[in-house]
């Protein structure tokens, strides 16, 4: 019984491991900026998938760092408009 849980456990997160893997498929894919557009354009028009996209941005640091600059530029726009 302990061999067959511990079996199961490697099998489990050998398939975790593989799925977060970016595939060769999924670097073509996003190297076509025709696709790449698409793909942002469906985010963009879907509510769910902007929040989530939004949410991803938020935790990663990049994307942090981005929105953060992006917040100042819109909060420079409105000093100056007044």
């Amino acid at each position: 019984m302990k061999i067959l849980l511990t079996a199961a456990l490697a099998i489990t997160l050998f398939t975790l491991f593989a799925s977060c893997q970016s595939t060769p498929v999924q670097v073509k894919s996003l190297s076509n900026k025709d696709t790449r557009n698409d793909i942002m354009q469906t985010i963009a028009n879907d509510s769910t998938m902007s929040n989530e996209m939004i949410a991803a941005m938020m935790n990663n640091k990049n994307g942090s760092m981005m929105m953060q600059q992006h917040q100042m530029m819109t909060m420079g726009n409105q000093s100056s408009m007044m």
